[in-house]
């Protein structure tokens, strides 16, 4: 901070009262509460209210500070500070700054100030004003906000993003199928009665996007039910249904649905009946999700012609479009105030495409903030090829307030639709003369404007500007599937007083293509790398990792030991194999190597036929290594993504060594080793311990508990070694055991250890499971006929006992993890206990808790849910199960003799109950439930899908996969 002052002389006692008066603010920090007012004034320059709070805080700054100044002074220095103030006044007058404390402040206020000196009962409180300036700020910030968004609370979902992400919906084999672009597909929980797609879908509104979806329908036999929304924040794991109150199916066939936040939504319901191209609507929002709706309003007074789209940028400013009526332009009304008023918004045809337009017809905008598309269809009546319908868009940056139409992007577009339909009509409309003469030169047949094969097909496209000229680019995909990506550059001229297009150039004919746009990084300790986000990845001990997806294995990562003067079939080993091919995989981070290896295998049907297994490796080898990693992915669900997988790979050799040392110690110590564990310390560390290693004769630990296995979890110098105690009645504990490491003369050596503890330091009771290194963790007090119980749960230091039971052998020890399964942004505690354990039966139970009071969220019996939704017939000719009232999924009595048991060993009912095995997928509780046809024969799997739905998890989903054993499903 600076004092400024006039240049003029000033008495020793003025001098003295200015400085006293301004270190009073200094010290106060009062230049800072002028700095937020100056703020608070920029921010509403146009409220009045607010410059007057703003000058009587600066007013109340002053006189505070004059209190403080004068505070317990008589009234001789009272007269003396006053006259100094008057001195100020006299003189020439100030110049005020914008971010300073200053001594002046007008005549109205030095007489206030004057008045506030020479009483001494007041005292100030500039606080007291600054509260005010802050509360009648936010009231007024959320006054002006309104106009323009409602949404601050809530993550906006870019709906012009997924224009362009190839979202999609249609009908196969009898199911309502949503695909979310290529990554994967979803099935809706809704029967289709005809396998007719526009048949079914015209009465449906169907929205799609990763963080909710939803599908607005109407129960067509029954008219008199309420239109119902189907949302799904899963992306089609589970699905919930929720009706629209006061509506009638019977009353609305046109629907339109979509969302702004995960939680903000709105619905239109156009009338049924349309008479003289007259229809009403409605306008429903929902602001949880879809669970409720509120009708908001309409435009039946404004404008009530036939609705052909709507959309919201966010909860107060929408748009409805209408059917081409008497205006060939595109007609969309606007509301600010959610659905108040409306008025009509100023689009026309552009002059260039009235020549080929009859008219127009808007549909459906979409926001991304205050930027928006409107998609419009121009019809062609009078084209040389008959009718020809081409979208185009209309684009605006202040919320729809004023739209603008980019010509030669719109020419791109209809060019890019027209490949992805495959009709050359529209390519056709818009080429030069030229260009139109060429086209129907390489077309087979005269009238045929069919272009492109069937396969592979266009999943979506983009367009963007470049300088005069547009550049394309199309996704394809085929029924492997692989991805592929092409690019085509267009150029354009103006013929007949408008812009056509006058060139395409292919710049990428089809190449191989992987979107890793929304991959996930996976962190190993040893590794770092991207995968799709519906796989997983888990890591071992040894250093492997395996890949699965929806439980079903990929492959793995492996480390070899590498000679590099031998080929790479060395890694392959018996029988007999032959290297068909190598290639190098540019793009990678270390050497990397594709190879294709054909194995011999010997056939199980004749001693000397055999047959060829064709395997494809990704090897990666650093420089100078003694190692390669080994990428293997098999599975006919893999394509692509192991070549981005090993492009995206960090190994981090340094915890690599730490691994495979802290291995051998954990080794070592299992096998009671003492030599081998001396053998890896630091000379430091070996001269401390020599005597008491020497003392025990080398043999190290105890005969019971002893260590019956181990895990080791690097770190940059360190390692966490996990025992796994055992005694003769059984599991005995996890003990955690922290290694550190020191390099000396160049080789890795252990510098230091701990003695080996439970979790946490936990000593009373058993220690079952545990995550982020004992942070959270679950003990048991009691060991009593297999069975543990007694248990404490301890997270982050709080610990609460509950009575729960859990069987005690290694393999069934109960299982923990974090998961946000209510969707509130915080994650939930899992954990899993196994209930009891033998032949032929696994049954798990689920607590779900709230990691900070410990409370738990009710999860539904999925046996409960089974005998509410399933029912299964068993008679003489086949097996016949019904889920939800959908069709029957049939098993023949043959089929199930010949795979499972004997008739006369199955049983009347099918039974469920004997597998019960829980568990996580992403943030979803899952359950499999095993259907027994016979005492050692199993039919499949019900697999149960759960929702955090009415403060509780129920069962939202059901589906069976047969398997058709004749053994125990575990």
């Amino acid at each position: 901070p600076v004092l400024l002052l006039p240049d003029m002389d000033y008495s020793d006692t003025g001098l003295h009262m200015i400085l006293k008066h301004e270190l009073v603010h200094y010290k106060r920090g009062d230049i800072w509460y002028k700095l937020l007012m100056i703020c608070a004034n920029a921010v509403h320059w146009f409220n009045p209210l607010v410059y007057l709070v703003v000058t009587a805080s600066n007013q109340d700054l002053e006189m505070s500070c004059d209190s403080a100044v004068i505070q317990d002074a008589d009234t001789a220095s009272r007269k003396q500070y006053s006259e100094t103030i008057l001195a100020a006044v006299r003189k020439e007058k100030m110049c005020q700054t914008a971010f300073s404390t200053y001594f002046d402040g007008g005549k109205k206020t030095m007489k206030e100030r004057l008045v506030n000196i020479f009483d001494v009962s007041r005292r100030r409180k500039g606080l007291l004003a600054l509260c005010a300036i802050i509360i009648v700020v936010g009231i007024t910030g959320a006054l002006v906000a309104y106009d323009v968004s409602d949404q601050s609370e809530q993550k906006a979902i870019d709906n012009v993003a997924l224009l362009k992400v190839g979202n999609s919906y249609y009908l196969e084999i009898g199911k309502f199928i949503i695909s979310y672009g290529i990554r994967k597909s979803a099935v809706v929980s809704l029967a289709p009665d005809t396998n007719d797609q526009a048949a079914y879908f015209e009465d449906k509104a169907i929205y799609i996007s990763d963080e909710v979806t939803a599908v607005a329908y109407g129960d067509n036999a029954n008219p008199a039910s309420p239109v119902t929304v189907l949302i799904s924040n899963n992306e089609g794991q589970t699905w919930s249904n929720y009706s629209v109150a006061d509506t009638k199916v019977d009353d609305y066939t046109q629907k339109y649905v979509g969302f702004t936040t995960k939680n903000d939504g709105w619905l239109l319901l156009a009338g049924s009946s349309v008479a003289m191209g007259h229809q009403e609507n409605r306008i429903f929002q929902t602001s949880d999700g879809g669970k409720t709706w509120t009708e908001i309003g309409n435009t039946n007074q404004v404008y009530p012609r036939v609705v052909t789209g709507a959309g919201f940028a966010n909860k107060n400013i929408g748009f409805v479009s209408f059917r081409y009526d008497v205006d060939p332009n595109p007609v969309v009304y606007r509301t600010k105030d959610k659905g108040k008023t409306w008025t009509k918004c100023a689009l026309i045809i552009p002059e260039s495409f009235k020549s080929i337009t009859s008219y127009a017809t808007a549909l459906s905008p979409v926001f991304d903030g205050a930027k928006g598309i409107l998609p419009v269809t121009f019809r062609n009546n009078d084209a040389v090829r008959g009718t020809v319908d081409v979208t185009v868009q209309y684009i605006t940056s202040d919320y729809g307030k004023t739209w603008t139409f980019n010509e030669k992007y719109n020419l791109a577009l209809i060019w890019a639709d027209a490949w992805k339909t495959r009709d050359g009509k529209g390519r056709y409309e818009i080429m030069s003369k030229q260009m139109q003469t060429d086209f129907l030169a390489q077309q087979q047949a005269p009238e045929s404007f069919v272009i492109r094969g069937s396969s592979p097909w266009v999943v979506s496209y983009d367009v963007a500007l470049d300088g005069e000229q547009a550049v394309v680019t199309y996704w394809y995909t085929d029924s492997i599937p692989i991805t592929y990506k092409g690019v085509e550059r267009l150029t354009f001229g103006e013929e007949n007083g408008r812009t056509v297009v006058t060139g395409c150039k292919t710049e990428i004919e089809m190449e191989a293509y992987t979107d890793t746009s929304d991959w996930k990084a996976v962190d190993t300790g040893l590794y770092t790398f991207s995968i799709p986000p519906e796989w997983e990845a888990t890591a071992f001990s040894d250093g492997s990792v395996s890949f699965a997806k929806s439980g079903e294995a990929l492959g793995s990562l492996k480390r070899m030991s590498y000679d590099s003067s031998l080929p790479f079939s060395q890694f392959e080993g018996s029988p007999a194999q032959t290297l068909i091919r190598e290639e190098t995989l540019d793009g990678c981070k270390y050497p990397a190597t594709k190879v294709w290896i054909r194995r011999t295998q010997s056939s199980a049907v004749a001693a000397n036929d055999v047959f060829y297994v064709y395997k494809h490796h990704i090897y990666l080898i650093p420089e100078n290594s003694k190692f390669a990693y080994d990428l293997f992915l098999d599975s006919p669900l893999v394509n692509q993504e192991p070549d981005e997988i090993a492009k995206s790979m960090v190994i981090n050799t340094n915890r690599v060594q730490i691994q495979d040392m802290a291995n051998q110690w954990g080794e070592a110590v299992q096998n009671r080793d003492g030599k081998a564990q001396y053998d890896l310390l630091s000379t430091q560390l070996q001269a401390a311990v020599y005597a008491s290693y020497k003392a025990e004769y080398w043999v190290t630990g105890c005969s019971s508990p002893w260590v019956d296995g181990y895990t080791v979890k690097p770190g940059d110098n360190t390692a966490v070694v996990t025992y796994t105690y055992m005694t003769s009645t059984g599991f005995a504990g996890y003990y955690l055991q922290t290694l550190s490491f020191v390099t000396e003369n160049g080789q890795l050596t252990i510098s230091d250890y701990t003695e080996p503890k439970q979790a946490n330091g936990q000593s009373g009771g058993t220690v079952l499971a545990y995550l982020d290194d004992g942070k959270t963790w679950l003990s048991a007090a009691m060991l009593h006929e297999g069975m543990f119980s007694d248990m404490t749960l301890s997270i982050d230091g709080k610990t609460k006992r509950f009575p729960w039971k859990t069987y005690g052998e290694p393999a069934f020890l109960p299982e923990l993890s974090y998961a946000d399964v209510d969707g509130d942004g915080r994650n939930e505690l899992i954990v899993i206990l196994c209930e009891s354990e033998g032949t032929g039966t696994l049954v798990e139970e689920i607590h779900v808790l709230n990691p900070e009071n410990f409370s738990e969220i009710t999860v539904q019996s999925p046996l409960v849910a089974l005998e509410n939704r399933v029912v299964s017939k068993i008679d003489e000719n086949d097996v016949q199960i019904t889920i939800d009232n959908q069709n029957a999924l049939v098993f023949p009595e043959k089929e199930i003799t010949a795979k499972v048991a004997e008739k006369k060993s199955w049983f009347a009912n099918l039974a469920t109950g004997s597998v019960i095995d829980y568990s996580m997928q992403n943030n979803s509780v899952v359950v499999k439930v095993v259907a027994q046809l016979s005492p050692a024969g199993f039919l499949g799997d019900f697999n149960l899908t759960y929702e955090y739905k009415d403060n509780q998890l129920k069962v939202s989903g059901i589906s069976f996969s047969a398997k058709l054993l004749q053994q125990y499903p575990f």
